[in-house]
């Protein structure tokens, strides 16, 4: 959690760790609060997005090839998520 409060608001940490399974000890899911009360009660600080955090542009995957001048191969350019195709 330590480690996680650093990189990301409370909200992402509890979707975060009930995508992992965890529950409290009394077995309900993490929200944003549960973790904001774990993270006073462990003097954890919170999250503070910075200029350093700042995510920049959005690229296509075509973009993002011109960008770094390299070549894009067919098979990764049209593929999509969840594909049954394995690329080689």
């Amino acid at each position: 959690m330590r480690r996680l409060a650093a990189l990301y608001p409370d909200a992402v940490i509890a979707g975060i760790l009930n995508r992992q399974g965890r529950t409290t000890a009394y077995g309900h899911r993490f929200e944003a609060g549960r973790v904001g009360n774990l993270r006073r009660h462990w003097d954890i600080p919170c999250f503070e997005p910075s200029a350093a955090h700042a995510e920049g542009e959005l690229l296509t995957i075509k973009k993002a090839a011109a960008a770094l001048a390299i070549a894009l191969r067919p098979s990764i350019a049209c593929s999509t998520p969840g594909s049954s195709r394995a690329s080689s």
